[in-house]
């Protein structure tokens, strides 16, 4: 292979780069992603590309390399001629020791085993195949989103930008099964087309592709004005993943013969459709872990007293999720109900129902300690089983996930397949065993402003008492913190909610002599919930629940004291 480096003293000595991962931005256009965090130090000055693995093709030569001036971890390397597809090459850098990211070992070139790459320049192999891997999304509550990754960049409308795209999830079943195309005897079934949403994390368009090409032409290096549309916003390590969202959430669930065959709809830049990794492969959809994480929820409860009637409280979620991301963000409307009847003495149940719709984006700051942040905004009708009151609010919430915080058993699973899948290349996600213990501690900070919209009426349960509740401004700040803990099929899942009220509120009591009184309510109010789970089932839709409540909830803000038993129904 041919190398424009200097002599192997310099390399031993040079500044490291420990590989893990790559993308190719344009034909002419290579960008390197090290493990170290900040390679500032290095000093870029030249390299050779030489096409390697027995493909064949002309060689590309080397513009000079440099970094970014948004993420120190990348390493843009620009090419005075173009790659070509499906082709595998091999880049050495001067001044530059690539190094194994797990091992710390160099990536020694042939013939240089055992020198620990002090005789050769180290080399970096990589491949302008147009394959890509559909995984299902790690987040619980994305039931019918996959994630599509590829090194090579797609080819947008817009560079850098956010988009939505229709686009169909190919897929198939060599058994004939559901999902497959009726055909003759003999004759191999086709891919079935699933109708999806497909949005662009990152992406390039064709006016990238042609201003490197012209820089390139005119000299060896790129300015900044043409890299920021790509290095920022999303970053680099977002150039080529997609998100699909299929349009009905029940084609979510494959059978287990059924395999991911492409995408249509989506190009790369060398204008090529994707080809699907052989590896990859549908995961069996399990349950989400929480409530937070589910779009269907229903918890019944029972709870009993001597010489009282038995009394049943309904924990119910809907939040299904509408068509393909908007601008990143997915919606849903939202139908949440926390309301029992009948009365036992001492025994006080929460009342609130809550109608409205939402808005979900996941943003990932460039923090080694703040990993993700869920936004979701809102409209939301508050009210009880009375309905006699009636909040109009506007509400937003921010979900912050922090480094090591976030292990529940389907993340640990997946994590684990990916290290399992370098020792045997053949394992399926479905065949990883799922971990005996998981845990996730998350911490929300929400609002909730809005108001009544008008003077109401409320009727005591027992008697003809009425009571006038005037309409009131509200302003909450809700602080949050939620915490879960996963030990094989028991689960125990513990909220804990503040809210401060800035304004103050209305609320009517119903005395013990069932006289009504008019109250009102400022400050802080207190809610907390925890509720063990029992899954017996592997799929863990079905479980058996014991809970207890204790505090204040809107709208009513009526102390909250019962311990429940039940059973769960959750997708």
């Amino acid at each position: 292979m041919l190398c424009l480096c200097p002599a192997h003293q310099v390399v031993a000595q040079s500044p490291a780069c420990s590989v893990e991962g790559y993308r190719i931005i344009t034909p002419q256009l290579l960008a390197i992603q090290c493990k170290e965090g900040d390679i500032s130090t290095l000093r870029l000055t030249t390299g050779t590309i030489a096409v390697t693995g027995g493909s064949k093709g002309g060689v590309p030569t080397v513009g000079k390399p440099r970094l970014t001036n948004h993420d120190l971890q990348w390493i843009l390397v620009p090419l005075r001629t173009p790659l070509e597809a499906n082709k595998t090459y091999s880049v050495t850098l001067a001044g530059v020791t690539f190094r194994d990211p797990v091992t710390g070992k160099a990536l020694e070139s042939a013939g240089d085993a055992g020198t620990g790459g002090q005789n050769k320049d180290t080399y970096y192999s990589f491949n302008t195949k147009e394959t890509a891997t559909v995984v299902p999304s790690i987040i619980d509550s994305q039931r019918r989103r996959y994630e599509v990754k590829s090194n090579l960049a797609f080819l947008g409308g817009s560079a850098g930008e956010d988009r939505g795209v229709a686009c169909k999830l190919l897929y198939k079943d060599a058994s004939g099964r559901r999902g497959a195309v009726s055909q003759p005897a003999g004759v191999s079934p086709a891919n079935k087309a699933l109708p999806a949403g497909c949005t662009y994390l990152n992406y390039v368009d064709q006016k990238l592709i042609d201003g490197v090409k012209a820089q390139m032409a005119s000299g060896d290096t790129l300015d900044d004005r043409i890299l920021d549309t790509i290095t920022t916003g999303n970053g680099l390590l977002e150039v080529g993943h997609v998100t699909v969202v299929l349009d009905n959430s029940l084609q979510g669930n494959f059978a287990p013969l059924e395999l991911p065959a492409g995408l249509d709809g989506l190009l790369d830049i060398f204008g090529n459709k994707l080809s699907v990794d052989p590896k990859s492969k549908f995961k069996s959809q399990k349950a989400p872990a929480t409530k937070d994480a589910s779009q269907l929820y229903l918890n019944m409860n029972y709870a009993g007293g001597v010489g009282s009637k038995p009394a049943w409280v309904a924990d119910f979620k809907a939040a299904p999720q509408l068509g393909p991301l908007e601008k990143g963000f997915q919606i849903s409307p939202l139908v949440t109900t926390d309301i029992g009847h009948n009365t036992i003495s001492g025994i006080t149940y929460t009342d609130t129902i809550d109608l409205g719709v939402s808005a979900a984006r996941v943003f990932m700051p460039r923090s080694g300690v703040l990993q993700e942040i869920l936004f979701t905004p809102g409209v939301t009708y508050e009210t009880d089983r009375e309905f006699d009151r009636d909040n109009l609010l506007a509400t937003t919430d921010f979900r912050f996930n922090f480094a090591h915080l976030y292990s529940p058993q389907s993340t640990r699973s997946l994590q684990q397949f990916a290290k399992d899948l370098k020792n045997n290349p053949s394992l399926t996600p479905d065949q990883e065993p799922v971990p005996f213990w998981g845990y996730q501690l998350d911490f929300h900070l929400g609002t909730e402003t809005g108001g009544s919209l008008t003077d109401t009426t409320v009727k005591a349960t027992t008697g003809g008492r009425t009571q006038t509740l005037p309409a009131y401004s509200v302003a909450r700040i809700v602080p949050q913190v939620h915490g879960l803990l996963q030990l094989g099929p028991v689960s125990f899942d513990c909220t804990g909610t503040e809210r401060y009220l800035a304004t103050t509120e209305n609320t009517v009591v119903q005395l013990q002599n069932n006289h009504l009184l008019l109250e009102h309510v400022t400050g802080w109010k207190g809610y907390g919930a925890l509720i063990a789970t029992f899954k017996p089932d592997q799929t863990g839709h079905f479980a058996l629940t014991l809970t207890y409540k204790n505090g204040f909830a809107p709208p009513k803000y009526q102390r909250v004291n019962t311990v429940q038993a039940g059973v769960l129904l959750i997708y």
